[in-house]
């Protein structure tokens, strides 16, 4: 099991980073204030929701439940300043991943934990395709995805809306044999 395999390698390190799995312990005032932060959010469908200790509860147990991993990013002077997601597909040799993050006082912090997840999940045996999706219109997260060497992998076009305007949904992929 890809997640099983995944998780026997954590933490990851490098330089102040630290990525390693979320723990109920990890729901904290500040967590949650993460996701009600409609400015934070505006381009993830949390922006709908209303976040308390138990909904927060409640999506922690169900990861716990699936083949998927979720993850804090962890900074060695700011702390806990975001979360990862990795939603794995054994029998399609796929890994989805999404990322938070919510302290924006580490520049650099987002694309730093998300190539380091990256490596270690293009290191697991079986895997062969990586995919993440993110709104045409979401700059930061373009640019995590730049730094990746993700490629395009789909476009749906004027997918979701973000404050009545249409925008397209981006697809990509990184292979294991890039």
């Amino acid at each position: 099991m890809f997640s099983n395999d995944f998780k026997s390698i954590l933490p990851i390190e490098k330089d102040d980073l630290r990525v390693c799995l979320f723990t109920l312990d990890d729901i904290s005032e500040r967590y949650i204030g993460w996701l009600n932060n409609k400015e934070l959010v505006r381009f993830s469908n949390q922006r709908f929701m209303n976040h308390d200790e138990a909904s927060c509860r409640e999506f922690f147990d169900s990861v716990s439940r699936s083949n998927s991993v979720f993850l804090a990013v962890k900074h060695n002077v700011h702390g806990h300043i975001g979360t990862m997601t990795v939603h794995f597909n054994q029998r399609h040799g796929t890994a989805d991943m999404g990322i938070l993050i919510g302290e924006t006082s580490v520049p650099g912090a987002g694309s730093t934990a998300w190539l380091m997840v990256m490596d270690k999940v293009l290191s697991l045996s079986g895997v062969r395709k990586i995919t993440a999706g993110t709104l045409s219109c979401n700059k930061a997260m373009l640019g995590v995805i730049r730094k990746s060497d993700m490629v395009p992998d789909g476009i749906r076009v004027q997918q979701e809306l973000v404050e009545g305007v249409a925008f397209d949904m981006l697809h990509f992929a990184r292979f294991s044999y890039d």
